[in-house]
């Protein structure tokens, strides 16, 4: 962002969209390294819209659920959390049954499709 903003500003305005993922809004799932990146991401993502909304600069961030790639091939063998990922089910359930319905805990994100 620190890179593109000043090319945005000047010529009046421009789109950023970071990648986030699920854990951007809640823990459990996937260890306390990733998930306190992706929270701080949604934090930098939150400042920096506000920050840049007056001068047409818009920030955004998608947050895919699970999706296949590599990333499991890092986990270390019995690293994984079991009784974490067990516990953060309902709380999964709950963000689902929420952004499907508009109500809830979730009733604030924006889910967009992807190919505008």
């Amino acid at each position: 962002m620190r890179a593109v903003i000043p090319t945005m500003r000047a010529q009046g305005g421009g789109s950023i969209v970071n990648v986030g993922s699920t854990a951007s809004f809640n823990g459990g799932v996937a260890g306390v390294a990733y998930t306190a990146s992706k929270h701080a991401l949604l934090g930098v993502t939150k400042q920096t819209a506000w920050r840049y909304r007056s001068e047409n600069i818009r920030v955004n961030l998608v947050a895919p659920g699970p999706t296949a790639t590599n990333i499991a091939d890092s986990i270390a063998p019995g690293s994984i959390d079991l009784q974490g990922m067990q516990t953060i089910k309902p709380v999964l359930t709950a963000q689902r049954v929420s952004m499907e319905t508009g109500e809830g805990v979730m009733s604030s994100v924006k889910v967009c499709p992807i190919g505008l």
